[in-house]
């Protein structure tokens, strides 16, 4: 997600719109020879289903930044009550600007960190130390093919492919993706074999999260990817923040008009395997360019998006709020007197 320095140019309506020319070799050709990996999926009842996609599956979860938003507590939150197989945290540098070099992955990890220490604090003690991911952009090659991508292993792609080996294509590793999808696009090119035991879950390609524009083009046409948008002050009120406990993390996040203006953010694909009909409708579509996409009736397809239209926003700030209210959650110095859901 967008650190505070770049949310004013959200707010404001600027997107990352960008092409890049693929020479030779036409984007149509590179899909066509990598394939088209969109997930199979239904709609039932006004509920999205993923076959073999829930909350038995292993998870992991990159991001850039993790004090702007509240999903990766409520990640670790359900971690430690047991509800979600999560193997673990991977940041991603933050690739804004790149170049210059707005960030470093250390400015990233620094926040991580912060995160970290303030949530075992507040008692969520089984919150995992972090695993670096990538640190440089990918480059597009000269051929424009996939398969000449030069890239560097980290010890987040390693720990991508070693989870997703140990996945399977009924049971997929769930990568959840809230920043730049460099780290899964090395996994996917370290190892291709994993491309059909994961499925990521991907906030705001063509937005903020395109930076890396050729990650991007890998994981969109080498894995199953279900996208989302950002929207500013999505689901999340002021008052859900401050019905929470009084504690170190929760207290940064009360303090913090960027985690009420990032609103349900980076994590929205991780309360729908919780509750699938949290997310009511999706559309099939495939790129054009590196940063442009459209809708399409056919198969196979690129991936699936989710509009915001059908996304039911307050309720799914509602079920995160609603287990960061749990007493379970927290050191018991910092539980709440009247544990009720929040209405």
């Amino acid at each position: 997600m967008a650190s505070s320095k770049v949310r004013t140019a959200l707010m404001t309506g600027w997107y990352l719109m960008a092409t890049w020319s693929l020479g030779s070799v036409s984007l149509a050709e590179e899909i066509e020879k990598e394939g088209k990996f969109g997930p199979t999926y239904s709609i039932e009842d006004g509920c999205l289903t993923i076959p073999g996609v829930g909350p038995d599956n292993p998870v992991i979860y990159d991001n850039d930044w993790w004090l702007d938003i509240i999903d990766a507590t409520f990640c670790a939150a359900q971690h430690k009550l047991g509800e979600l197989d999560l193997k673990g945290f991977i940041v991603t540098r933050d690739m804004w600007r790149d170049p210059p070099n707005q960030y470093s992955l250390e400015d990233s990890i620094r926040d991580f960190q912060e995160f970290r220490e303030l949530a075992i604090e507040s008692g969520l003690h089984t919150v995992p130390e972090h695993t670096s991911g990538s640190a440089e952009r990918l480059e597009r090659p000269e051929s424009g093919l996939i398969s000449d991508t030069k890239f560097t292993r980290s010890p987040g792609s390693d720990l991508i492919v070693e989870e997703a080996m140990k996945a399977t294509r009924d049971q997929p590793l769930i990568i959840v993706v809230g920043g730049a999808p460099t780290t899964v696009a090395s996994a996917l090119l370290q190892e291709p074999d994993i491309a059909d035991r994961i499925i990521v879950f991907w906030l705001a390609i063509a937005q903020y999260n395109a930076n890396d524009q050729w990650a991007t083009h890998v994981v969109l046409q080498r894995s199953p990817v279900v996208h989302y948008d950002f929207r500013l002050r999505d689901g999340l009120k002021r008052e859900m923040l401050e019905s929470l406990p009084d504690n170190p993390i929760n207290r940064r996040f009360k303090e913090s008009d960027l985690v009420y203006d990032n609103g349900v953010g980076d994590g929205v694909l991780l309360t729908w395997l919780f509750d699938p009909c949290l997310i009511t409708g999706a559309e099939k579509q495939n790129s054009t360019d590196l940063v442009s996409y459209r809708a399409t009736t056919a198969y196979p397809y690129g991936f699936l998006h989710v509009p915001n239209s059908h996304k039911r926003s307050t309720e799914i700030a509602e079920l995160m709020m609603n287990v960061l209210r749990m007493p379970e959650v927290w050191d018991a110095r910092f539980q709440i007197s009247d544990h009720e859901t929040l209405r």
